[in-house]
Formats: C-alpha cells, sequence, structure tokens
C-alpha cells in the first residue's frame, strides 16, 4: 500500500487527469488541431515533483558541477567517469543508490537534472533535447566508463549514442523499446481520438526534425556497439518487462537480468540490482576497451609487457 503521502499525489494526479482529460474532450469537438497543440504541449512538459530527504542529503556530499546552460549537475568521487540518466519527470538523483558504491568501487559520479526537470531551467522538453543535454555533460566531463540510465533516460541515451556519444558500457533499467507505446499510453488515458494523436505525432516530429520512427528501438538498437545490461522487472507497471526483453534482443550482445517485486522505482534501491550493475560495468576496463582484440588476449594470459 502507497505512504499516505503517496496516496495523495495519486488522488491528486486522478483529479488533475480527469480535469484535462474532459477539457480536452470539450476542445476536440470544437478543434480537432487545437486539441492536437494542447495535447502535444502536455505531452512535452514534464511534471515536477518534490525533492525527498534522501535525495536532499545525498546532494549536500555532492560537488556541484557550475554549468553554461545552466543544467543542474554534481559529482561524486574521483576516477572513471560513470553518468547517471534519470527517466521522465525525475531527477539525477533518483539514481543515488549507485553513487556510493560506484564510488567505493573506484569510479567518479555524475549526475544531472535533464532540462525541464529537477532544479534545471525549462517548462518543456523531449527526447531529442534530452540526449543532447545528456551528450553535453559528458563532454564537459571527460571520457565516459559507462552510463546508469533510467527509463526514459535510456532511451535518451539510446539517441545520443546514436549521435556519436561513447561509453565504455551502459546499464539500462526498465528501457522503453517503442515511443509509441508511450503515447498510445498518454492517449488512453486522455481518452484522445486517433485524428487529434495523429496531430500530436506530427507536431513532435515537426518540432524534433526527424520522423517518429527514428525515436524506435527497432531503429536504433540493432545499430548499437556498447556493452550493455538491461535490468527490468517482470512486474513494472509503467514500462512493461517485454520492453526491456525486445531491446536486450535487438541490441548486439547485449545481457537481460530479470527482477521480481520491485516495480519501477524501487529498483532504482535494490542492493542486488546495483552490485549487478557494478558488476557488469567493471567487466570492461579501460585499458581492455582500447586495445586490439590480440593485446586483449596477450593481456589476459600475463604476458603483456
Amino acid at each position: 500500500m502507497p505512504a499516505p503521502s503517496e496516496s495523495a499525489n495519486n488522488s491528486t494526479n486522478g483529479r488533475f487527469v480527469e480535469m484535462v482529460r474532459g477539457a480536452l474532450a470539450v476542445t476536440a469537438r470544437l478543434s480537432p488541431g487545437l486539441a492536437a497543440a494542447v495535447a502535444t504541449r502536455l505531452f512535452l512538459t514534464p511534471r515536477r515533483y518534490p525533492r525527498p530527504a534522501r535525495e536532499r542529503a545525498l546532494l549536500e556530499r555532492a560537488e556541484p558541477l557550475p554549468r553554461e546552460d545552466g543544467l543542474a549537475a554534481w559529482r561524486w568521487g574521483r576516477g572513471p567517469t560513470v553518468l547517471l540518466a534519470h527517466g521522465w519527470a525525475g531527477r539525477g538523483a533518483q539514481l543515488g543508490s549507485f553513487v556510493e558504491p560506484l564510488v567505493a568501487a573506484g569510479y567518479q559520479v555524475v549526475a544531472f537534472d535533464a532540462p525541464a526537470h529537477g532544479a534545471s531551467p525549462g517548462r518543456r522538453t523531449n527526447l531529442i533535447d534530452m540526449a543532447d543535454a545528456l551528450a553535453r555533460v559528458a563532454g564537459s566531463v571527460g571520457p565516459l566508463h559507462a552510463v546508469v540510465a533510467h527509463s526514459f533516460g535510456a532511451a535518451a541515451t539510446m539517441v545520443a549514442f546514436s549521435r556519436g556519444l561513447d561509453a565504455r558500457s551502459a546499464v539500462f533499467v526498465a528501457p522503453p523499446w517503442s515511443l509509441s507505446e508511450g503515447l498510445n499510453t498518454f492517449a488512453a488515458a486522455l481518452g484522445l481520438s486517433p485524428a487529434v494523436m495523429e496531430g500530436v505525432r506530427a507536431e513532435i516530429e515537426r518540432r524534433v526534425g526527424l520522423s517518429w520512427d527514428a525515436f524506435e528501438g527497432s531503429t536504433l538498437a540493432p545499430r548499437m556497439t556498447v556493452p550493455l545490461l538491461v535490468v527490468h522487472d517482470r512486474g513494472d507497471a509503467e514500462v512493461p518487462f517485454a520492453s526491456g526483453q525486445a531491446l536486450a534482443a535487438a541490441w548486439p550482445g547485449a545481457e537481460l537480468y530479470e527482477t521480481y517485486g520491485l516495480g519501477h522505482r524501487r529498483i532504482l534501491r535494490d542492493p542486488v540490482v546495483i552490485a549487478a550493475s557494478i558488476d557488469r560495468i567493471g567487466r570492461v576496463t579501460p585499458a581492455q576497451r582500447d586495445t586490439t582484440p590480440l593485446e586483449r588476449m596477450l593481456d589476459l594470459e600475463g604476458l603483456r609487457v
């Protein structure tokens, strides 16, 4: 059962959705185009939620990283860099349970709030904006040893990889496979007609300058080369387990780690998940990724001089 505060949030969210649903139904009857424009703004506007005490305590122990683009970013530890990428309506510190174990393992950890999220500026954003922000942060903190990304942050990371970002490994927790599924869920929640949703899809394509198919896992995953671990819970009610399963199957060489009973967010705080993720990150060392296959073989045999 949710805590009282969570129950109150769910109740408030439910009333908000019903109010918006009713308003859009009236608007769609008068002007489907206007309804599509309003729905697009809603779809691209992440809600900001209060930062819990555990995240505030974590950020108090961090080194802030001032940035010209205004994005809020933080660093812990020293060593090869692991970048944390949060999901839609999330915050970088949501992946905070990874920080101390990664630092203890000898890594520098960097987290940031994406545009229009957390402490970063902006009201609306989209997948391309988030991917570009991730790439900018990565470029300012040096070569990436790994990216640990949650949910929509995994989709943004995959887009960033497709646009030239490199890392020695990646861990995707509860990643989506098809952004069309997310759009369909949004449409169902607000009772939007197919005509209105076609307008939403067209407007998003116009804004980002890419066709919708360019965002899909089926398009991007087969081209990926970064070693990947996909972690997904069988009972995830927000991003179905089948999404992570499909992504792992399509991404060359990816591994799938299944969990049970952790859902979509509690999975980020599970010690076994964190340990498995760090183990996967540690399997490819900077030296191994930068050498030839023959050099790696000689190194493993202790023969390299």
